[in-house]
């Protein structure tokens, strides 16, 4: 499994990106859930601490909720939970490109080949 540098597992710190960079809050994306599931799911308090618990990384969605969320965020599961290396631009804040872009210059790095890795 692939963490960030504060030990946050990848797909955490993705589904809080794309939360986030939708501008919606947790009851926002609850909501969502319960709009694209075709169960019938908890109360809406119920489903915010499952969806805290899957943004901090405490444990990983089930294959039901996985489904759920690519739904909800128009997105593959493998962009959401796999192995893409490439950051998925939806998820990728403006601010988050800038802090790339000068790491990639003070590193030497070229901006076409910051480009390649986008």
């Amino acid at each position: 499994m692939r963490w960030t540098s504060d030990h946050t597992p990848v797909w955490a710190t993705r589904l809080l990106s794309a939360r986030t960079t939708r501008g919606w809050s947790q009851r926002d994306l609850a909501r969502e859930l319960i709009k694209v599931s075709d169960k019938h799911l908890p109360e809406l308090a119920s489903i915010i601490r499952r969806i805290r618990g899957h943004e901090t990384g405490e444990h990983r969605p089930d294959a039901f909720y996985t489904k759920l969320y690519c739904k909800a965020f128009g997105l593959t599961e493998d962009q959401l939970f796999g192995t893409v290396i490439k950051p998925v631009p939806a998820l990728v804040p403006r601010q988050a490109t800038f802090a790339l872009l000068t790491i990639f210059r003070r590193r030497g790095l070229s901006v076409l080949r910051f480009r390649q890795a986008m």
